[in-house]
């Protein structure tokens, strides 16, 4: 399946969860998010031994609740709850859904598991992680199980990608709605493994984004009847700041679309920097702008999107 390019942060991302809220029960959402999950599971296990490490918030409601189908299809399911269970509304319905006590165990040794879901903190984590959790995630990390994370492994944080201590390593992410910036930035993304876009019919915000996942189209391979119009055209923007820095950057820059295959490069250079830029000129062609207006009349006379 192909990703979905629209990535949200946490902000967007729960501003879509409160706007399907005010249409649909926040647990009937719960629900979609952990029938999607096992959907998803059921197709990567045979009869291995499964624990679920839940938090206590939502993301552990999900994990409560991909407990239930796991062992509602005779799975060999465990839970474990190593922060306390259900502390939130819709996580106490999952848990009273559940309705099993001998599937929570209060200790669990991690090596006996040949699958292992986290479902601690998913994109709520907004606390330091504890010396308990630290070992735990070790211990995790450690073991030849296939580790499947809920949303976002971890430890790592949603909008930024980073690791403040430790985090759990993850073989497959599934991850709701849209992809998160921090399944893309280092080191999260050495934290996701396989990234699963799992739809469970948020509010769709994507005018209101303005990261997108990076996918380049392959470059065209050169025709013998191509020539510098038909391979279309390069504009760099040189800055005016730091010269020297700026001319190295956009000549590089210049120079690396061209062999990227772009018939024309053009630079665009402030009026009073054209003799810095011009003893060092190529292949490229010059564009003098003396103001924003006119980098604005250039863009929109040339077409550049």
């Amino acid at each position: 399946m192909s990703l979905n390019p629209y990535i949200y942060n946490q902000e967007l991302i729960q501003k879509a969860e409160r706007k399907t809220f005010n249409k649909t029960d926040s647990f009937r959402v719960m629900q979609k998010a952990a029938e999607a999950c096992y959907n998803t599971i059921i197709n990567t296990i045979s009869t291995q031994k499964i624990l679920v490490i839940c938090g206590p918030g939502n993301n552990g409601g999900d994990g409560i609740l991909i407990t239930k189908h796991l062992h509602d299809k005779q799975k060999n399911v465990s839970l474990y709850a190593p922060l306390g269970i259900a502390k939130t509304d819709d996580s106490k319905k999952a848990l009273t859904l559940l309705n099993n006590n001998a599937l929570i165990k209060q200790n669990v040794n991690i090596n006996n598991f040949e699958i292992i879901i986290d479902s601690i903190f998913g994109i709520g984590l907004n606390k330091p992680i504890t010396e308990e959790l630290s070992n735990l995630f070790r211990s995790i990390n450690k073991t030849k199980s296939k580790v499947i994370s809920i949303d976002m492994p971890s430890g790592v944080h949603t909008d930024t990608g980073r690791v403040d201590s430790i985090a759990v390593k993850a073989d497959i992410t599934l991850t709701f709605h849209r992809l998160k910036p921090g399944q893309f930035l280092l080191p999260g993304k050495e934290y996701v493994g396989e990234i699963k876009l799992l739809d469970i019919q948020l509010e769709n915000l994507n005018n209101e984004t303005s990261i997108f996942l990076n996918t380049p189209l392959p470059i065209k391979e050169i025709e013998m009847t191509d020539h510098k119009y038909s391979r279309g055209s390069s504009y760099i923007i040189a800055g005016t700041q730091l010269i020297g820095a700026s001319k190295l950057a956009a000549l590089a820059a210049s120079q690396s679309a061209l062999r990227s295959g772009a018939g024309l490069s053009k630079l665009l250079i402030a009026h009073d920097k054209e003799e810095v830029f011009k003893p060092h000129i190529l292949e490229e062609m010059i564009v003098l702008y003396k103001n924003i207006k006119d980098l604005d009349l250039i863009i929109k006379k040339n077409k550049i999107t």
